[in-house]
């Protein structure tokens, strides 16, 4: 027997995407996290720039697999029409991506597989900003978006240097994570 599929209108989903934005932007240390609103390009309901003040590192292209440290780095996240049900997605840009196991050549934030009412834009942007410290505890050894990183990322956790900071600093005071 199959199961009738999920909708949602647009008047929902809209609220969804309102309560969530509104949500994210009382969630993190403005002094550590800038959420910016872009205009929305076609087929976006919202479209976000977040900039991360963390050390981290990043590499310079599709082919660098040399992470190169730094103390901010910036990724963009875009809402469709449909949210919740439909997933987010989330890319760096590939000059300045993310180094870290999580994150494809393309730019690509792999962010799981999107599970609707369990899966949300607070759930994916807390997954991206643990990955800018290189929290281990959001790494997937096993499904790895860039294998060539997971020796780094791994010698890494084991010397102490990842996470580069207590992802919990992340958060507002006023906000605990789940």
């Amino acid at each position: 027997v199959r199961s009738p599929a999920m909708e949602i209108s647009d008047k929902d989903s809209i609220t969804a995407i309102k309560n969530d934005f509104l949500a994210l932007n009382s969630r993190y240390d403005p002094k550590l996290v800038r959420i910016t609103r872009l205009r929305a390009q076609p087929g976006e309901a919202l479209h976000l720039q977040i900039t991360a003040y963390v050390p981290t590192h990043y590499l310079s292209g599709p082919e660098d697999l040399t992470p190169k440290p730094c103390n901010e780095l910036t990724f963009f996240v875009n809402v469709p029409m449909g949210y919740p049900l439909r997933p987010i997605r989330a890319f760096y840009p590939v000059e300045r991506r993310l180094a870290s196991p999580n994150v494809f050549n393309s730019g690509g934030a792999c962010i799981d597989t999107w599970k609707p009412f369990i899966s949300s834009l607070l759930t994916s942007v807390d997954k991206l900003l643990q990955d800018l410290c290189h929290d281990e505890v959001i790494s997937n050894y096993s499904s790895a978006a860039c294998t060539p990183l997971i020796e780094w990322h791994q010698k890494n956790v084991a010397a102490g240097r990842f996470p580069t900071i207590a992802p919990k600093r992340l958060y507002a005071r006023n906000v605990s994570r789940r």
